[in-house]
């Protein structure tokens, strides 16, 4: 995990003078939704290869925060360790976020440049205007593109990212397909920005396993996922022959409606879901005949770069970002139907050579990412941005 970040933050400034000069805060926003999901994660990863490269960052986040510090698990977000009651009150968070920035303000006498990278919807403008700079990064546009605009959830979310971006001096997006989500949602929108993707979660594993055991679905399975279909899809393998496995790994425990789903449509002893951590993900991968990920928008699809990294092949619909990230490493899916997903499943499922040639081409894909490039990409953002 690395050593807690008030360490990497006490260090004096002429170790750093040859470095970065530059200090970045990360607020508890990207934690407050899921804190495993892709948005946390990316902003753990992103933080923790900051201090690597000698950046001065504070954030809650995992790894050490700067409310207590010490390790915590990785993708666990500080405050989501608070009371229940604490999580809840925005105004106690709003005073603690607030008073630890101003303790990193402090170091602007060291010559530090202070960096505000806001990773969620929302950011505080207040924090915003006091930094050099207000950077933001795009996940994706979910509650623009769901048609659900008229829930009060995203609503919210749209003038959160509205409010954010005011403050902001730039805008970074995780890939190709956000960016021109972003800029069909907000033509009148001109910041600077710059397409800076994910990294990969770790090494590139290569090697096929010969007896796979299951397919996968990891993470939220709600609403535009399309994990329904997915369901129907899989009690469409022949009862008469060796049906697969389902396995869910994480999103929550499954509801008293999916397992309802799972009774009528007859895959109930099919179906297993359990959490896991991150160190055990890489066999759930190797272990599978595909990742079905049906999603119908996606900014980014991290699990998709998972799978391709550990050898597992992706089951995806075209024209979300996971297109972007996958390409030819994959099933790509013109219609998110249970009959076309059955399709594509049973492809993996019998063909040892269909499923021998997604996983080569995706290790050929995942290669093409880093969190080094991620960093030096940012870096050079930032840079470009204090500039200006």
């Amino acid at each position: 995990m690395g050593p807690p970040i008030e360490v990497h933050a006490k260090k004096r400034s002429s170790e750093l003078k040859n470095k970065q000069q530059l200090a970045v805060f990360f607020d508890e926003i990207a934690f407050l939704g899921d804190p495993n999901g892709g948005i946390a994660r990316y902003t753990v990863e992103l933080q923790r290869m900051l201090h690597r490269s000698g950046v001065v960052t504070y954030g809650c986040i995992a790894g050490s925060s700067h409310l207590f510090g010490g390790q915590r698990p990785s993708a666990a977000g500080e405050w989501m360790q608070l009371p229940g009651w604490l999580q809840r009150s925005s105004m106690i968070r709003i005073f603690l976020r607030r008073a630890f920035f101003l303790k990193l303000r402090f170091r602007r006498r060291e010559g530090l440049k202070l960096v505000y990278h806001s990773t969620g919807i929302g950011s505080d403008p207040w924090i915003a205007k006091q930094a050099d700079v207000h950077v933001h990064t795009i996940h994706d546009l979910i509650p623009e593109k769901d048609g659900t605009a008229q829930t009060l959830k995203a609503n919210n979310a749209i003038f959160h990212r509205k409010k954010s971006l005011k403050t902001a001096k730039g805008v970074l997006w995780v890939s190709q397909r956000t960016k021109k989500d972003f800029r069909w949602f907000y033509p009148e929108n001109k910041l600077p920005g710059k397409v800076v993707p994910h990294g990969r979660p770790g090494p590139v594993r290569k090697g096929i396993l010969s007896d796979p055991q299951h397919f996968l679905i990891v993470g939220k399975r709600g609403g535009y996922k399309n994990i329904e279909a997915v369901y129907h899809a899989l009690s469409l393998f022949p009862k008469s022959e060796k049906r697969p496995l389902l396995r869910l790994i994480g999103g929550g425990k499954p509801s008293d409606e999916e397992e309802n789903l799972w009774e009528s449509l007859g895959i109930r002893n099919l179906v297993h879901w359990s959490e896991t951590t991150e160190d055990e993900m890489p066999e759930h991968y190797r272990k599978a005949y595909g990742l079905c990920y049906p999603s119908r928008w996606e900014g980014f699809g991290f699990p998709a770069l998972e799978a391709m990294t550990y050898g597992c092949p992706v089951i995806y619909a075209e024209k979300s970002g996971v297109e972007d990230l996958v390409g030819q490493a994959g099933c790509a899916l013109s219609e998110i139907t249970p009959s076309e997903l059955y399709k594509a499943m049973r492809k993996f499922f019998v063909s040892r050579q269909a499923r021998s040639r997604a996983i080569s081409r995706g290790y050929k894909e995942a290669s093409k990412f880093s969190w080094d490039a991620t960093v030096r990409a940012t870096l050079s953002f930032y840079k470009f941005l204090l500039k200006t």
